[in-house]
């Protein structure tokens, strides 16, 4: 819970001057630096707390941002790079020097269908990105868009609503089904180099979330039936509820 005395705003402006007016109370997403420094995106704006010496800052576009509407926010210990998605698809990377590059590339794209960036996922200084027609990938230092993975069937345009990477797989949690991929496979980029999971229940579900502890990977998917999801964890080649008992890995 954060207290924020410090962003009620300066009444004195001066003539000609402007004066911000951004909304925080709104917080989207919270994500923390390696140097104590915690980010809360709110829908208009961020703002950072210092666990260090209690100090509050705002970031918005009338100063270091480049665009409103944030959706999403992710930190990279390895290389130092807050990345920043937006509701347009925008992206912005403030590095460890408070520099800002702004990655257009998306939001620019002429792309049949949703653009929405869903998650953000490092890997050895990469940036994947789970967006509505696929996966793309960002080199932080080079500051460029490096790929962009279209892995439903044939090439197509899927909703990639997660990302997890285990050491050898990279997996996509789709809105239709479970896509992975050997992550060290020259062809990543090319769609016969993902294969759907069809060990498992429902091969053609909605999966809303991935992540990978201690090798294993965690889904979750949407039941539409009785509207609670369902956690299903990837252990000995097989899909399996990761509650049991009653709970049936539903909550």
């Amino acid at each position: 819970i954060f207290i924020l005395p410090a962003l009620a705003q300066n009444t004195s402006v001066g003539i000609g001057s402007w004066r911000e007016h951004t909304p925080f109370n709104k917080a989207i997403c919270v994500a923390e630096d390696n140097k104590g420094l915690v980010y809360c995106a709110s829908q208009f704006g961020i703002f950072t707390y210092s666990k260090n010496d209690g100090e509050i800052n705002t970031l918005s576009r009338l100063k270091e941002l480049s665009d409103l509407k944030v959706s999403t926010i992710r930190f990279d210990p390895q290389t130092g790079v807050m990345l920043i998605a937006y509701e347009n698809s925008n992206i912005d990377m403030i590095f460890s020097d408070k520099n800002v590059v702004n990655l257009p590339d998306i939001e620019q794209k002429n792309i049949i269908g949703g653009k929405h960036i869903n998650c953000i996922l490092f890997i050895n200084g990469l940036a994947y990105l789970g967006c509505e027609f696929g996966i793309v990938v960002i080199d932080i230092s080079r500051k460029e868009i490096k790929d962009t993975y279209y892995i439903g069937h044939d090439g197509t345009n899927i909703d990639v609503n997660g990302i997890a990477y285990d050491g050898t797989y990279l997996l996509a949690a789709t809105d239709s089904g479970i896509y992975k991929a050997i992550y060290t496979d020259p062809n990543i980029f090319n769609f016969t180099s993902w294969t759907k999971e069809s060990i498992i229940a429902e091969p053609d579900a909605n999966y809303t979330s991935a992540t990978s502890i201690n090798g294993k990977f965690y889904v979750v998917k949407t039941n539409p039936v009785n509207a609670k999801d369902s956690v299903l964890i990837y252990e000995n080649n097989q899909w399996i509820p990761f509650l049991t008992d009653d709970a049936e890995g539903a909550f």
